[in-house]
C-alpha cells in the first residue's frame, strides 16, 4: 500500500558545522533523484543520501517590470522569425542542390 500523497515527504537537513547536508524522501518524484546517487541508502518506505552542501539551493522565482516583460517578449519574436526565416531558406537551398 502506497502512502497518501500528504505523506509523501522530503526532509533536507543540514547544519553550520558539517559540510554536507542530508536527504530524506518517501515522495516517488525524489527517490528517482536520490535511489541512483552514490552512497543512497534504502528504507522501508524511502531513501536518503548525504550531498554536499552545496547541492542545496533556494532560488526564488525572478521579478520582472512589465518593461522587461515586454523587452523579452520582443526578443523572442524576433529570435522565432529569424528561425522561421533561416529554416525556409535553408531548405530552399537543399532543394537547388538536387
Amino acid at each position: 500500500m502506497g502512502l497518501s500523497r500528504l505523506e509523501q515527504e522530503t526532509i533536507i537537513t543540514f547544519n553550520a558545522a558539517e559540510k554536507t547536508a542530508n536527504i530524506y524522501s518517501s515522495d516517488p518524484v525524489w527517490i528517482r533523484k536520490i535511489k541512483n546517487m552514490k552512497g543512497s541508502r534504502k528504507y522501508s518506505i524511502g531513501y536518503e543520501v548525504d550531498v554536499p552542501k552545496s547541492y542545496i539551493k533556494v532560488s526564488p522565482p525572478r521579478q520582472y517590470s512589465e518593461e522587461t516583460k515586454k523587452k523579452m517578449a520582443e526578443r523572442l519574436r524576433k529570435a522565432r522569425q529569424n528561425k522561421s526565416s533561416s529554416s525556409s531558406t535553408n531548405k530552399k537551398k537543399a532543394k537547388k542542390a538536387k
